[in-house]
């Protein structure tokens, strides 16, 4: 069984990352930040030197060979591309299922970002924690919620501990 619809959604994520844009913030006191419990996850996982539209539609072709539906959002962490699945979900390479340990993590909710804009704003919400008697626990977690290049919607999460 084929998931058709996987492909498309993927590759019109990526193909679109250029034309959109996103200002950051100078002054992270004022972005719209929230500290939010994430629950564990079971995530089909692919690895990728480079996330870019090759990636993810290899990543598309591989999941939808599986012919398994994706339970969640398109997601991206430490060279890897993601998508929530059922925790009885079985892969091979190049794919993996993981599990995603839950967390707490300052969660910041970004409309029409390129690449570039994303990680500018990752930037103010690393100070942001710094600022807010947190430190980061773990890298940040891209989650890609809605794909349309003019409705772009990307939360980006970054693990936190609150400061001893």
């Amino acid at each position: 069984m084929r998931a058709p619809f996987l492909i498309p959604t993927l590759i019109l994520l990526l193909a679109s990352l250029p034309a959109c844009r996103t200002k950051g913030d100078a002054d992270p006191s004022h972005l719209p930040v929230s500290v939010v419990s994430v629950p564990a996850r079971t995530v089909l996982a692919m690895e990728a030197a480079v996330i870019d539209e090759a990636a993810i539609e290899r990543f598309a072709l591989a999941v939808e060979d599986l012919g398994i539906p994706p339970e969640g959002d398109l997601m991206a962490r430490d060279g890897r591309i993601m998508i929530p699945v059922a925790p009885e979900t079985k892969a091979g390479a190049p794919l993996r299922v993981e599990t995603m340990p839950s967390m707490q993590a300052a969660a910041l909710v970004l409309r029409g970002p390129t690449l570039a804009a994303i990680d500018r704003r990752i930037d103010e919400l690393h100070r942001w924690i710094e600022e807010n008697g947190y430190r980061a626990a773990g890298t940040p977690i891209r989650v890609f919620t809605d794909y349309p290049p003019e409705n772009w919607v990307v939360e980006v999460l970054i693990p936190v501990e609150a400061e001893p």
